[in-house]
C-alpha cells in the first residue's frame, strides 16, 4: 500500500540514522506549505499526500485508490502494525468528534476523518460561528457552487 509512515527517530538522536529520520520529518513538513489536494477526479489518493494519523506522519509514495463510494468524507485507518493508512469513503460523521490532542476528527477506534476535496467548501469548528464566517465561506472567490458548507457549533 502507497500510503506509507515515515519513521521517527528516537528521541536522543545517537546514530546518524536519527538524524536523518529528522531531515526526513523535516522535509515532510515542508511538502504541506504547499497543502496538496488530497484526492484526484478517479478517486485515488494523490501521490505526494500528507497526513498525520494519532501523531503518526504518512506519506503517499503512489496515487492509491479510495475504497467505497465517493462521498464527502474519507476514513483513513491505520494497518494493525501503523506502517500503513487505507483510505475509504464513508457516507456520514456518525461517532465522529472532533480530537483536540491530534487536530482532527477521529472515531473511537483511532481512525481520522478528512473532507473530500472538491465536495466541502469549509468547515467551522468553532462553538458560534458567526453568519459573517458562513457567508465568506460562500463567497463566490472560493468556487463553492454546487459544494457543502459543515457548520459544526450554533450559529450566531
Amino acid at each position: 500500500m502507497p500510503i506509507v509512515r515515515i519513521p521517527d527517530p528516537n528521541a536522543l538522536p545517537t546514530i546518524q540514522n536519527d538524524y536523518v529520520r529528522q531531515n526526513n520529518k523535516i522535509a515532510t513538513g515542508f511538502l504541506q506549505v504547499n497543502n496538496p489536494i488530497w484526492e484526484d477526479a478517479a478517486n485515488n489518493i494523490v501521490q505526494g499526500a500528507i497526513f498525520q494519523v494519532g501523531g503518526t506522519v504518512y506519506y503517499c509514495t503512489a496515487a492509491t485508490a479510495i475504497g467505497g463510494g465517493a462521498s464527502n468524507y474519507i476514513k483513513l485507518t491505520p494497518s494493525g502494525d501503523g506502517s500503513t493508512l487505507a483510505p475509504t469513503y464513508v457516507a456520514n460523521l456518525t461517532g465522529v468528534t472532533w480530537n483536540s490532542t491530534y487536530n482532527g476528527y477521529y472515531d473511537v477506534s483511532g481512525n481520522a476523518y478528512i473532507f473530500a476535496n472538491g465536495r466541502v467548501a469549509g468547515v467551522y469548528e468553532a462553538s458560534s460561528p458567526t453568519e459573517d464566517q458562513i457567508f465568506d465561506a460562500l463567497s463566490p472567490s472560493l468556487d463553492t457552487i454546487g459544494k457543502e458548507i459543515i457548520v459544526v457549533g450554533e450559529v450566531m
